[in-house]
Order: C-alpha cells, then sequence, then structure tokens
C-alpha cells in the first residue's frame, strides 16, 4: 500500500477490490503504533477483521530518502541537507 500508494490514491489499490460478492466497508488507515513503527489496518469487503502491517519508521525513512536523492541526482539537482544527512 505504501509503495503503491498513487493506486491507492484513486481507489485501484489491490486490497481495495472486493472478496466474492459480499459488499461492505473497505480501505486502510495508518495509525501510530508507537515511536519507531506506523500501524496500518486493511480491511477488504466482506472481511470483518481487519488484517495489520507494522511499518518501522526510520528505515522507511531512509529508503524514501535514497529514492529522493537519487531522482535529485538524475535531474542534476542538489539533495536536500536532510536528504543528505539521511542517505549518509
Amino acid at each position: 500500500m505504501l509503495t503503491h500508494f498513487d493506486a491507492y490514491a484513486v481507489g485501484e489499490g489491490k486490497l481495495r477490490k472486493p472478496l466474492g460478492e459480499e459488499d461492505g466497508p473497505s480501505g486502510w488507515m495508518p495509525l501510530w503504533n508507537s515511536p519507531e513503527t506506523i500501524l496500518i489496518l486493511s480491511r477488504r469487503r466482506g472481511e470483518e477483521i481487519p488484517t495489520n502491517y507494522e511499518v518501522a519508521i526510520q528505515p522507511t525513512l531512509v529508503a524514501v530518502a535514497e529514492l529522493v536523492s537519487a531522482a535529485a541526482v538524475a535531474m542534476g539537482v542538489e539533495p536536500s541537507p536532510l536528504v543528505k544527512k539521511l542517505t549518509q
């Protein structure tokens, strides 16, 4: 869900599709789980109990900074001081 946020933003993410013919609420919601993690709850239509995914904040932040840094370098732009700090 985090890597395909563009699909979820327009309602096309895989977990948004119903299971069978059942209808009902679906979607996903991020919650702060702890200072180190975010908890994401996801429920498909027809499921009563959501699936939860725990995402570690620090490694995720570093991975995003590495992507931003690579994009900046590819565009010939200097990465920001924060991006540089996170990618050291």
